[in-house]
This record gives structure tokens, C-alpha cells and sequence, in this order.
């Protein structure tokens, strides 16, 4: 595997490739885990308005308000 620098602004897709690659979630008992159903991110995020991964990508994307969203995920 190489490593890359990289520097800008990422696009939407990228971000997406990102996320669903890479993406974890914070549980309710502190514990990282990869996300890997919408179900985990419903019940995680859902009080915010984000009950799947699209949702979640378009939150950060569009750097909607609403701090526990962002803290969810790590």
C-alpha cells in the first residue's frame, strides 16, 4: 500500500468513497465499530435526522448544524 498526500477541497464522491471505505461510528458505550448497516446509524443518529449512510453523507457534505452527528462519527 503507498501513501498520498493530497490538498483541496475533496468532491462529493470522494467524500462518499471515504466514508462507506473508511467510516466508523461511536457507540452508545464508547466502542468504534465500522459502519456496516443503516440500522446502526439509525439508531445512533436518527434523533438528528440521519437514518442511513446517504443521509449521513449529505449531513456532512452540506455541513448541517447539529454537533452529535458529527461526534458519532470517528
Amino acid at each position: 500500500m503507498s501513501d498520498y498526500v493530497s490538498y483541496g477541497q475533496p468532491t462529493k464522491p470522494i467524500l462518499e468513497e471515504i466514508i462507506r471505505k473508511r467510516g466508523y461510528l461511536k457507540t452508545a458505550d464508547h466502542k468504534r465499530v465500522p459502519i456496516s448497516n443503516n440500522v446502526m446509524i439509525e439508531e445512533l443518529l436518527g434523533s438528528q435526522g440521519i437514518i442511513c449512510i446517504e443521509d449521513l453523507i449529505d449531513g456532512l457534505w452540506n455541513c448541517k448544524k447539529g454537533a452529535a452527528a458529527y461526534e458519532a462519527i470517528k
